[in-house]
């Protein structure tokens, strides 16, 4: 069979197996929403190549049905756990939300509103005049940019927290206004997967019944405006026509065919040794610190005295590790952690913040690998634990 046919057959296979769990319950819970991010992801380049439209020159051709197999791999294994076993409540509890108004939130989120809205006022008429990413974000506190951008990845997720107390589901709403405008402004696509999450798990939560002409609308929509935004932000991009530039967006594909180039020339596996260094990672720099990381390593690999960054996957980081037994390795525990989730969903105020952050950060965890993945998550606790914490202290002071 020619390396052609093999691709179009992971590629229908794993388009199969995404179809089945939209199917099977794109009303009920997010997996088959994230397994469509990854396939846009993964095999958007993909069909690219099948189709005879430009690719990437990085992607390494020869590789493609091998790289097409890993990802097929993390799209079955991810979607099934959540295939065979039964769909978990998504009715949340009332008697489960946290005993005060989460007035931390709304200091947090006033705050947040305050600096990303001045921003944008200092930034739009230099962005009229022509000026660059990099002109806008200094014009006041450049180096307040970067932590407004990961704040408010975590500041969507309290979505449910702030619709149940008067007045702060306005406050919520507004500042995801001035995020959007703010990312608009400076180019940045980050917005994207809290977006989508507070929709998706808003639907869900309201038994909201999506149609397949919905889900396809706003996949597409969500498609057109990453890949513009994409081309906004670096003006040296040659686009060919919309759909190549849109199914391009995914870089997880070249990621995945250079490593197995690597390997195929007698790189030796790590035998979980990245799992381990990201943990380790977790701790304190004082306490623990290391030079090595998965996106340095494959930059001094594919090209050392580059500037770029070029990222890294999830699955590759499976392969590097443990071959293919990796990938399915860490699909599987990354559907064990959803399972968990959305089984404390209904009972837990916690657990459904918890919930609506992860569906956009694994999204975007996918092109990333697992110190990210575990930094988010961890980052994600400590955060609901401090704003938790001290509206609690604040409402007994206001009691008092």
């Amino acid at each position: 069979m020619s390396d052609w046919w093999t691709v179009l057959l992971w590629t229908i296979f794993s388009l199969g197996v995404v179809v089945l769990k939209l199917g099977k319950s794109k009303s009920k819970d997010p997996i088959g929403y994230i397994l469509l991010f990854y396939f846009f992801f993964g095999f958007g380049p993909v069909v690219n190549y099948l189709l005879g439209m430009p690719i990437y020159f990085g992607i390494v051709k020869e590789h493609i049905p091998s790289a097409a197999m890993i990802m097929s791999l993390g799209i079955l294994s991810f979607a099934f756990p959540h295939l065979i076993f039964k769909d978990h409540s998504l009715v949340p509890d009332e008697n489960s939300d946290e005993p005060h108004r989460w007035e931390a939130l709304k200091i947090a989120l006033m705050g947040s509103i305050v600096y990303g809205g001045a921003k944008c006022l200092l930034m739009l008429p230099l962005k009229a005049q022509g000026a660059t990413k990099i002109e806008m974000i200094s014009i006041a506190l450049p180096q307040l940019h970067y932590i407004y951008l990961l704040l408010q990845l975590y500041f969507c997720a309290f979505y449910f927290s702030a619709k149940r107390v008067d007045g702060l589901a306005k406050i919520y709403w507004l500042n995801v206004a001035v995020y959007i405008v703010y990312c608009l402004v400076v180019a940045e696509r980050d917005f994207i997967f809290p977006l989508a999450s507070i929709f998706i798990m808003k639907s869900l939560v309201e038994g909201k019944k999506v149609s397949w002409r919905k889900l396809a609308f706003g996949g597409v929509s969500l498609g057109v405006l990453g890949t513009i935004i994409f081309y906004l932000r670096d003006g040296t991009q040659e686009a060919g026509n919309i759909v190549s530039a849109v199914l391009s967006q995914g870089s997880i594909l070249f990621i995945n065919t250079f490593v197995l180039k690597v390997f195929e020339q007698g790189h030796e596996f790590f035998y979980g040794e990245t799992f381990l260094n990201s943990l380790i990672n977790l701790a304190p720099s004082f306490v623990y610190k290391t030079d090595y990381n998965n996106l340095a390593w494959f930059k001094n690999l594919y090209a050392p005295a580059s500037d770029s960054g070029y990222g890294f996957a999830l699955d590759a980081e499976g392969y590097i590790n443990f071959g293919f037994a990796g990938v399915v390795l860490v699909y599987l525990s990354l559907a064990f952690y959803w399972r968990v989730l959305l089984s404390k969903f209904s009972s837990s105020e916690f657990f459904r913040y918890l919930t609506l952050f992860s569906v956009g950060f694994v999204m975007y965890a996918l092109r990333n690998d697992s110190l990210a993945l575990f930094k988010g998550i961890l980052y994600a606790i400590i955060i609901y634990l401090f704003i938790n914490t001290t509206s609690y202290l604040l409402s007994i002071r206001k009691n008092a």
